[in-house]
């Protein structure tokens, strides 16, 4: 498989894995980037950690290939702690699509 190719299917792959939207936020980018090469970001957000729980996550991440430098993994550390961690607020879900609207005054 030629370098461009696989770039190609590796970055696709990352896209389709992404699925999900993130918070906006300082850190952002670099969580998609960093995290979603591998798994859903619904994974990543599905349960809250605090920033020593985090860090012993992204620790592993290294351990199974991440290649990152410490201000990436502080960035991210730092946005899914403040974002997703546990006094962080959550989401509401989005109605099904088709369902009626909920009428406000």
């Amino acid at each position: 498989m030629s370098g461009l190719l696989a770039a190609v299917a590796i970055s696709a792959g990352g896209a389709a894995r992404a699925q999900g939207a993130l918070k906006p936020g300082a850190g952002q980018a670099t969580v998609q980037r960093l995290c979603a090469t591998c798994h859903t970001l619904d994974n990543v957000t599905r349960r809250p950690h605090t920033a020593d729980e985090w860090d012993a996550i992204l620790g592993r991440m290294i351990d199974k290939g991440l290649i990152a430098t410490d201000g990436q993994l502080d960035d991210v550390a730092a946005y899914l702690t403040k974002n997703y961690g546990p006094g962080a607020p959550r989401a509401v879900a989005a109605a099904p699509a088709g369902a009626p609207a909920k009428k406000t005054r």
